[in-house]
């Protein structure tokens, strides 16, 4: 929450060069830049402004990019940050709410990007330095001769689903046949469907960074699944999927995806809880980037972050239980999706780790 005595009015847009220089930005491709260049606020106040108070809600994160702030906490210890310095390239005070007061030393600008976009953004990055990795995909082929029911009910996720949830589902499955050369989803639309391969066999393609140009990453056959990744975090597809084949598709609607799957999948944990589990012998799993990993240091934690989870799968133990964790819920949401999928055991921190400051603290 930003103080009334500080000009909400954003003066400029900030350059995407100027992101570059920030962490977890710098680690980003172009078009979660771009994007995060639209949202992206660039404010200015004088000196001794009140920016934001102890308590207060943490709805933005907040970059300096010129002057001097002051951290004030209860007993009125006092940290400077400089704009420029290592400090200054992550966000101030990213608690939740704000563990500090913040006050202005010198004539200052800073940028504001509200939380919840952020982290949408964040989920469905795939930097140009990273291998094409489809998280909204199963591509483990079919049981050969199995039929589209079959091969789905034998998967792991669904082991974990009720019943009554699977046989609901399955009334509100709806048809749709498909022909082959048709495109099913176009990479950075919104998502609005589940889809299971009933009939044929569809490719799954990507942008090359930098180029319009699709490449393939991948199939998907009868009985699997593919869509869940952009419904979970409510982030653009992150890929093209077209059909090879003829075929027949089933459709779950948004609604009805989250209602009858996600919630009967995942299990969010208080941090008591969690603390259990990992006195217990369970793990940590830190799903968002390696920059910001490093601003929250846990153990036992291992840092996969989301977009590169389903290729890394070979560092985790089944044995093992998982506590996921990300800033605010949403990356954790797919990862824990995408880990029921494949058989591992785990649960997630419920709210992100902004929700529980004390116990997160970096200071």
């Amino acid at each position: 929450m930003i103080e009334q005595s500080v000009s909400r009015k954003s003066i400029s847009r900030i350059t995407i060069e100027q992101l570059e220089k920030l962490h977890p930005m710098s680690t980003m491709d172009p078009a979660a830049l771009r994007q995060l260049l639209a949202i992206a606020e660039l404010h200015k106040t004088n000196e001794k402004s009140l920016l934001f108070r102890k308590g207060s809600d943490n709805r933005s994160i907040m970059f300096l990019i010129e002057g001097e702030l002051a951290l004030i906490d209860d007993k009125k210890n006092v940290k400077k940050i400089q704009a420029n310095t290592p400090n200054a390239a992550v966000s101030i005070d990213d608690a939740y709410p704000h563990q500090y007061s913040a006050m202005s030393l010198s004539k200052v600008r800073y940028i504001l990007i509200n939380r919840k976009e952020f982290d949408r953004i964040a989920s469905s990055d795939a930097s140009s330095t990273k291998p094409y990795i489809v998280q909204e995909l199963n591509n483990k082929p079919a049981h050969s001769g199995a039929d589209w029911m079959t091969t789905l009910l034998h998967s792991k996720l669904y082991e974990k689903i009720p019943p009554s949830n699977i046989q609901t589902l399955f009334m509100s499955l709806e048809s749709r046949t498909v022909t082959k050369g048709e495109v099913i989803i176009n990479e950075g639309d919104q998502a609005d469907y589940y889809f299971i391969i009933a009939k044929g066999e569809a490719e799954i393609k990507r942008k090359l960074p930098k180029s319009e140009r699709l490449v393939r990453v991948g199939k998907v056959g009868i009985g699997k699944s593919f869509g869940e990744e952009g419904l979970l975090s409510d982030a653009p597809r992150n890929a093209t999927v077209v059909m090879l084949t003829d075929g027949v598709l089933k459709i779950l609607s948004k609604k009805e995806f989250k209602r009858l799957l996600q919630q009967a999948i995942i299990k969010n944990v208080d941090f008591n809880h969690a603390k259990e589990i990992i006195t217990s012998g369970g793990q940590w799993l830190d799903v968002r980037l390696e920059s910001e990993h490093a601003n929250t240091p846990l153990s036992p934690c291992i840092n996969i972050p989301l977009y590169r989870l389903r290729e890394s799968t070979s560092l985790l133990d089944k044995n093992t239980q998982y506590v996921i964790i990300c800033d605010t819920g949403k990356r954790s949401h797919s990862a824990l999706f995408l880990l029921s999928e494949l058989g591992y055991n785990a649960v997630m921190l419920e709210k992100g780790i902004n929700h529980y400051p004390s116990q997160f603290s970096t200071s």
